[in-house]
């Protein structure tokens, strides 16, 4: 397939924009798990949390829009990679999770997908952030 890597990673705004981005996808409008309970503590590494953001039609929806967007530009670039990152508050639920789906959808399309989580440092030495 494509010779172009695409380098994903989730981040929180809170924590500031990333600076080497090609593309910065906002997921603040999906569903935010930290309200729930039983989820604040979580992190989109968790299948429950997770499955909870993917449960709305908007994300799966966002998740398929992205997906096109970022084949349609792989396809027609002369980028030999290209960066993009997902963000969403804190980086730790939704992003965490669009990255994962995004992820797999990608390498099902046959691109070279690395991914990386700009704040999940921040999780093991501060505690839960959202």
């Amino acid at each position: 397939m494509s010779e172009v890597i695409i380098y994903l990673s989730s981040f929180g705004f809170k924590h500031g924009l990333p600076e080497d981005a090609n593309f910065i996808i906002d997921v603040r409008c999906l569903p935010n798990p930290y309200w729930i309970d039983e989820l604040r503590d979580g992190s989109g590494f968790d299948s429950d949390v997770y499955e909870y953001v993917f449960s709305s039609d908007v994300s799966r929806s966002m998740l398929e829009q992205t997906a096109a967007m970022l084949d349609t530009y792989a396809r027609n670039t002369k980028r030999e990679d290209f960066r993009v990152y997902v963000g969403c508050t804190g980086g730790r639920h939704r992003s965490v999770s669009f990255v994962r789906a995004l992820d797999a959808t990608l390498k099902k399309r046959g691109y070279d997908v690395r991914t990386s989580h700009r704040e999940s440092f921040r999780f093991i030495e501060t505690g839960p952030e959202c």
